[in-house]
């Protein structure tokens, strides 16, 4: 099998991080068909360092088996399984520019909702960046996108994903960002239910990609221009009555408290 790799990472467990699954991957053949592949971890090390995201590999003696997971990356029940005897061969054979470099299902901002609790595939959006809204720290924002129906949605994004938006977004405008494998969560606010989008381990942000689906989402939009608005970080003060509240408490309750006060 031949097929460029578009995607990889590193599954972890999310309730304890240094837990390690293994080493994921999506990958494109030459007819479009996304697919995905999985290293155990005990051959990431065997593996690791003949791989390289965006290049075209052949691929041989690997198993194919069901896939597993509550949330999965792309509509496929198959995954490739590597082996401790499977071949990894790079090649630089593109059949003439078959092999895309990325692939994406996009759901419209307005069906999200929708989308809660309800689905087994993890979702990609694609709209217009507006805003960005440090929570108290550089290492979490939240943005906000909107589509040419000016449809708007809010995303948490945080470590190297706020990073990347934050060190390429100084005086930006028309920034067409596509977010990928990500989920729905719902809160309840003032009584009424918000949805916002959060990451997992294979999300994956694109600003500004050379792709079709942007050229036609800036054709069709009758935005002439959004300037990105990049929002002071929120702090909460703490006032004397909270000290004198928090003297009884205990460690764990003000941890719990501190980190209230961080992110608003």
């Amino acid at each position: 099998m031949k097929a460029r790799i578009t995607r990889m990472w590193i599954a972890r467990n999310e309730r304890n991080p240094e837990t390690i699954y293994g080493l994921e991957m999506l990958m494109i053949d030459e007819k479009e068909n996304q697919m995905k592949a999985s290293i155990p971890a005990y051959n990431i090390d065997q593996f690791k360092d003949k791989l390289n995201e965006g290049d075209i590999f052949v691929f041989e003696k690997f198993i194919v088996a069901s896939t597993y997971g509550t949330y999965r990356q792309i509509d496929n029940n198959l995954t490739i399984k590597f082996k401790d005897d499977t071949v990894v061969t790079a090649t630089t054979d593109d059949n003439d520019g078959l092999f895309s470099k990325n692939k994406f299902t996009f759901t419209d901002l307005e069906h999200i909702p929708s989308r809660h609790g309800k689905v087994t595939c993890t979702i990609d959006v694609i709209g217009f960046l507006k805003g960005i809204s440090p929570q108290g720290s550089k290492k979490y924002i939240e943005i906000t996108i909107v589509n040419e129906r000016g449809t708007e949605l809010n995303t948490a994004l945080w470590d190297d994903l706020s990073k990347q938006i934050l060190s390429s977004m100084s005086g930006k405008e028309d920034v067409v960002i596509i977010l990928s494998s990500m989920f729905v969560k719902k809160f309840e606010v003032n009584k009424r239910d918000v949805f916002k989008l959060s990451p997992k381990s294979a999300t994956r942000i694109y600003l500004n990609l050379d792709m079709k689906c942007v050229e036609e989402l800036r054709n069709r939009s009758g935005i002439q221009s959004i300037q990105v608005q990049i929002e002071e970080p929120h702090y909460k003060e703490i006032n004397t009555m909270d000290t004198l509240q928090n003297e009884n408490k205990t460690t764990e309750q003000l941890k719990i408290l501190a980190k209230i006060y961080t992110n608003r």
